[in-house]
């Protein structure tokens, strides 16, 4: 059993031939023609989208910010973090500094940068930033989410009392539980969050 960091290292599947079948503003779509090391062939769909994406974790003393969004494609309310795609040539900073103010009405103080995370490595050949905004609820304006996006206002948790909402199956986004552990691990390395850091008047 490897217990170690160090992995051993599998044969990568090897693209054949690329294979557009789908594109649109958002990203291209292949059916690509593959092979394995064994010899065998077959397809692999892969989704390439037109640029990076950002999750933004809105933190506020030992307060972070969740957002009940609903989203077509599962036919539900997600709690989420603030996410969306940069743009052309946009940093990760600029890109998670916008869409926080777009969906939220928050304004980021300061940005701490976590990593990165790709949604589906399976399917999905992308890079997503995550990162941490420090922000003051009580600055916040009226959010201007896109014409197709529906969206509640941000609710506020305490971040070591998340394990309640997480185990009782309060998040489904694969993204926020992913950022959910990077912000976890960087807690950990800093110490925990200062209970006296709450302001008041959030809830």
């Amino acid at each position: 059993m490897n217990t170690g960091v160090r992995l051993d290292q599998p044969h990568p599947i090897v693209r054949r031939r690329e294979v557009r079948v789908f594109g649109n503003d958002f990203g291209r779509l292949f059916n690509d023609e593959v092979s394995s090391a064994a010899g065998a062939t077959g397809r692999q769909l892969r989704w390439s989208p037109a640029q990076s994406g950002v999750v933004v974790i809105p933190r506020h003393g030992p307060l972070v910010a969740l957002m009940p969004v609903y989203r077509y494609a599962v036919g539900e309310v997600s709690l989420e973090f603030p996410r969306g795609m940069c743009l052309e040539g946009e940093p990760f900073e600029a890109a998670a500094a916008r869409e926080l103010r777009e969906e939220t009405g928050l304004r980021a103080t300061a940005l701490r940068r976590l990593g990165t995370i790709h949604a589906d490595t399976g399917m999905i050949d992308d890079t997503v930033g995550v990162l941490v905004a420090e922000v003051d609820p009580d600055q916040a304006v009226e959010g201007t989410p896109e014409p197709l996006e529906s969206h509640a206002p941000p609710q506020w948790f305490p971040f070591d009392g998340l394990g309640a909402t997480l185990a009782g199956g309060g998040v489904h986004c694969a993204l926020t539980l992913a950022a959910l552990a990077l912000f976890d691990a960087s807690v950990a390395d800093a110490g925990a969050l200062d209970v006296s850091e709450m302001a008041a008047g959030v809830a």
